[in-house]
């Protein structure tokens, strides 16, 4: 809204203008508005990241209570923790880079109908918004940072589960 009053002024500057009309109004209703569709987004990716470490955790728990007497045989044969633990950590690991994946796709698959609608919408304020894929960095660090969601998950439920096989 500031930006719109700041041209506004250069506008009424320019020699020949006579007045300039801005609705700025509208400009701070639109941007309240998309600082709650940020916040949203912001509330809605922390809970769905809770999901994921929530998924992962109760997957991890039922694979080390399904092997439970496989690892305590490793364990009485000698195998040390990290080795006991290691596959549990890549499997939570694959798990949460399988939910980024997903998460991808999904929006991949909702760009073009979100741009066919957002596309009619925009045409009634004269602009051509659309919304864009990902770059290729913010995709890796996307996919990267649910697999290490996963990993959270994964260490959470290993540390506590595979302590009582002690």
């Amino acid at each position: 809204a500031a930006r719109v009053d700041g041209l506004a002024d250069q506008m009424r500057a320019l020699p020949g203008v006579d007045a300039v009309q801005v609705d700025s109004a509208w400009v701070k209703r639109l941007a309240a508005l998309l600082g709650v569709l940020r916040l949203a987004l912001l509330l809605l990716a922390i809970t769905l990241g809770v999901v994921v470490i929530a998924v992962v955790f109760n997957t991890i728990r039922l694979q080390v209570l399904t092997q439970r007497e496989a690892l305590a045989v490793s364990k009485l044969l000698g195998a040390t923790d990290n080795f006991i633990h290691r596959p549990f950590y890549y499997t939570g690991a694959l798990l949460g880079l399988c939910a980024g994946a997903v998460a991808l796709g999904a929006v991949a698959l909702a760009l073009r109908p979100l741009n066919t609608a957002i596309a009619e919408f925009a045409r009634l304020y004269a602009s051509e918004f659309q919304l864009s894929p990902l770059p290729p960095l913010a995709m890796a660090a996307l996919l990267a940072i649910s697999a290490g969601l996963g990993l959270v998950g994964a260490m959470l439920s290993v540390q506590r589960h595979l302590a009582r096989l002690r």
